[in-house]
């Protein structure tokens, strides 16, 4: 554990290697408040021991305009310490992927500098900062003097690899018994911090609030994407997929607050998304569940299935090339590009306003849009049930935009919220087996395989899951629909 450190150090620690390795970074003077920016937020959220350190600083930065700072600039210190945890994820990190490359060269090199100044001052150590010649080549070298001296050292060595991917050679060492070594200059002109949010949750604007959640739905999406290019894991589909939905679901919920073209654009093209992440998926689910089946068959009836089998994979492989083919256009990643602005710059897109002028808080619009949800989903009832497969699949969708709701505004209702999503969890679950089933017989009959003998004998088996599970919802449903669960869920809303 990090031993307690004067609050100063890091930003100390961070400008003495900025301006002791000027050679290396080759970064101008003017550059140099960014990294104390950089620095002092990141500071800010190890001092107060806060969770997630490098995304709780990189939504610090994010949460509001900072004086003096383009959009631009306060994305390089919002990425300088994103960066700052364990691995750099260039093509996951919303504000990195909007910069130009010159910017982005510059998040990098302050991220790396702020890197050594976080191993340092967690050892409180002192530090010189140098430049050194060896065989032509410009290296930096740092001495590092305090009783935790070593400690330093071995800390620094799991991160130097940033500054030297970034800035060039680096040797650190600690200093001779009898090398003395300045005490690093006060801090006199350290930019102030006036973005650190002081509001409750409910109490937030709505329009950032939504802006960092859908920044976490967006980088969910991303973090799976060059899995789904490796094709390694089926399940790297399913959760981008997911992601996808969640996404489009989300920009729904807080489509009042921004404009509406904006959002309608971003919807369908994470629908063009979707779909193709969904052939992949719906194709990778049949297919596990054929094979799940014919491993309950004797030996002569598992080849029964085999026809159908490669029919199925044949039809995942074009769908999987197809996919492939989305990733890479040029449109996907514009699209891409233009979510990262949108979801990094404060008050970008943002229409609806209190009727006294103000912002519109997140609990202002939050309940009615739960309930709103509520009301769609409930009034399945008229129909429930003996209701066709149509609308079975329509009540699944109400159920996801209601799940999805609660799921956005988690931060703010809650942990009581769980108290609500497991049964609508529960109901989703049970209408998604159904689903699959229809799918299933829809996907044969395209095929052309309804009549082989296999096939017959599958979707008997489906057809009597499908039976069993109909006795089922009833009683999921009661509990999604009763008075108990009206009550919490009003609870949850009016605690905004």
């Amino acid at each position: 554990m990090d031993e307690p450190i004067a609050t100063s150090s890091r930003q100390a620690i961070a400008l003495a290697l900025f301006d002791g390795a000027v050679q290396a970074h080759g970064l101008l003077a003017e550059q140099r408040p960014l990294l104390h920016l950089a620095a002092q937020y990141y500071d800010h959220v190890r001092q107060n021991g806060l969770e997630r350190p490098s995304r709780t600083a990189r939504d610090l930065v994010l949460a509001a305009p900072i004086a003096n700072l383009t959009a631009e600039e306060q994305c390089v210190v919002a990425s300088a310490v994103a960066f700052q945890g364990e691995r750099i994820k260039r093509d996951q990190e919303l504000a990195f992927l909007r910069l130009n490359a010159g910017d982005q060269q510059l998040a990098l090199r302050l991220a790396a500098i702020v890197a050594l100044a976080d191993a340092f001052a967690a050892n409180a150590v002192d530090v010189r900062v140098e430049q050194a010649t060896h065989n032509g080549t410009s290296e930096t070298v740092v001495v590092v003097a305090g009783e935790r001296a070593a400690l330093a050292v071995e800390a620094a060595a799991d991160r130097d690899w940033r500054w030297m991917e970034t800035l060039g050679p680096i040797t650190i060492r600690t200093a001779a018994p009898d090398e003395q070594l300045p005490a690093l200059p006060p801090i006199t002109d350290a930019p102030e911090i006036n973005n650190l949010p002081t509001l409750a949750p409910g109490e937030q604007p709505f329009a950032e609030s939504a802006r960092r959640s859908l920044r976490r739905h967006f980088e969910k999406m991303l973090a799976r994407e060059a899995e789904v290019r490796s094709g390694e894991d089926p399940e790297d589909v399913h959760q981008m997929r997911v992601a996808t939905r969640r996404l489009r679901a989300s920009l729904q919920v807080v489509a009042p607050v921004f404009e509406e073209k904006r959002v309608r654009q971003f919807r369908r093209k994470l629908r063009a998304t979707a779909d193709v992440l969904g052939n992949v998926r719906d194709a990778d689910v049949f297919l596990e569940h054929l094979r799940a089946y014919r491993e309950t068959l004797k030996s002569p009836r598992k080849a029964s299935l085999d026809d159908l089998i490669a029919a199925v994979e044949a039809e995942r492989a074009v769908a999987r090339t197809a996919l492939l083919v989305e990733l890479d256009t040029k449109r996907y990643r514009r699209f891409k590009h233009e979510v990262a602005r949108f979801l990094t710059t404060y008050g970008e897109g943002v229409v609806a306003q209190a009727e006294h002028g103000g912002p519109l808080r997140l609990r202002d619009l939050a309940g009615s849009l739960v309930w709103r949800r509520y009301e769609d989903l409930r009034s399945f009832e008229v129909i429930f049930p003996g209701a066709p497969d149509e609308q079975l699949h329509e009540m699944r969708i109400a159920g996801k935009r209601l799940r999805y709701t609660l799921e956005f505004f988690a931060d703010a209702l809650g942990d009581e919220v769980d108290a609500c999503l497991k049964p609508l969890a529960d109901l989703q679950e049970a209408l998604g087996s159904l689903q699959d089933s229809v799918v299933a017989r829809e996907r044969i009959e395209r095929l052309g395989m309804s009549n082989t003998p296999g096939a017959r004998a599958y979707l008997a088996r489906r057809e009597a899951e499908r039976t069993r599970m109909l006795r089922q919802l009833p009683t999921r449903w009661s509990r999604v629909e009763r008075l108990v669960y009206r009550r919490k869920l009003f609870e949850l809303v009016s605690a905004l």
